[in-house]
This record gives structure tokens, sequence and C-alpha cells, in this order.
């Protein structure tokens, strides 16, 4: 029965994972943000509004209903909802590097327990940054390469993160991809507001 059991849930996480769009996550290796919540909020829309409007003529009394109202309630539902997600999210995330860097300043060189702690605790850091998909945004990629770039922060999260090396690896070859198109982003921006002002 246990067995069984298991089984349904893997297989329901997937449905959920296409139903409410977070697959668009994991394809497009996109960091969360308002664009990819959109997007979702479309797509989340876009296969409940036929099933609302199924259910209200099996079910309901008038036998019809206005489709742009259902669905603009529907998209706006989902929207926020899934903004509300994201910006929690963002702010765990942001909040757990503070407390890092702060725990940081009060650590000595010598105190090698209290650097190991760091060190585990920003491995901790770029796991979360990956499982909620925010290890490729902006203001993020830089702190991953970084504390990736210390040995210490590597080894803790390949001893301690499901995946190990292979995972880390395939995280730091994401946000190198993610920093470099961030820069050439950066670089065409600040020429294209030079050759304005001149």
């Amino acid at each position: 029965m246990n067995q069984y059991f298991s089984c349904f849930l893997r297989c329901w996480n997937i449905v959920i994972k296409y139903l409410s769009g977070e697959r668009l996550l994991t394809c497009t290796k996109r960091p969360n943000g308002g664009d990819i919540v959109t997007l979702r909020a479309l797509l989340v829309s876009s296969w409940m509004t036929p099933v609302a409007i199924y259910l209200d003529c099996l079910f309901g009394n008038s036998h019809q209903i206005d489709i742009i109202p259902t669905l603009g309630t529907i998209f706006a539902a989902s929207y926020f909802g899934l903004y509300a997600r994201f910006a929690s999210q963002w702010s765990y995330l942001a909040n757990l590097y503070n407390q890092i860097k702060a725990t940081e300043t009060v650590i000595a060189d010598g105190d090698t327990k209290g650097l190991r702690v760091i060190a585990e605790w920003k491995a901790g850091f770029m796991e979360d940054a990956q499982d909620l998909h925010l290890a490729t945004k902006k203001n993020v990629v830089s702190t991953i390469l970084i504390w990736g770039s210390d040995k210490a922060v590597s080894k803790a999260f390949a001893d301690h993160t499901p995946g190990g090396k292979e995972r880390f690896n395939a995280l730091i070859k994401d946000v190198k991809a993610a920093y470099d198109l961030h820069e050439k982003a950066l670089v065409k921006k600040i020429g294209s507001g030079t050759t304005a002002a001149s």
C-alpha cells in the first residue's frame, strides 16, 4: 500500500509541476521573477478557464458563463499567488545572505570551526538559490561565483548536498552562463547610453 501511495505522490508531483508551469523554470533555466510569474499565470489560466466553464455548465444554474471575467479572475488569482510565493522566496534568500555576512564579520581568521560552519552555510545558500530558481538572477550570480570558488564551500556543497559534485558543477556552469549574459546586456546598455549621450 505504501509503495502505491509513494508512486501516486511522485506522479502527482510531476503533474502539478506541469500544470503550475514550474517546468518553465527548469527547462528554460531562467530565474524566477515577474516575467516567469506572468507566463506561468497565463499558462494556469489557459487550462483552468475551460475547466471552470465546464464545471459551471455542469453544476451551475445559469448554464452561461462570461469567459473574459472568468479568465481575468483566474489570471489575477494565479499571478498574485505565484508572485507572493516568489516574493517570500526572494525575501528568504536575501535574509539568509544578510545573516551569513553578519555572522562572517564576527568570525576570527583562526577560528577553524567557525569558518567551516560559514562554508557550510554558504553551500546551503547556494543549494537554496538553485532549488528556488534564483541562482541565475543578476544580483545572485556574483555571490555564487565568489563563494563557489572557495574550496571549503565547494567541498561542503559536494559533501552535504544531494547530487554532490555533479550538482555543484552544473550549478556553477549555469551561473557562469547567466553571469556572461548579464555582463553582455550591461555592456550593451552602457554602450548605447554613451552613444545616446554623445
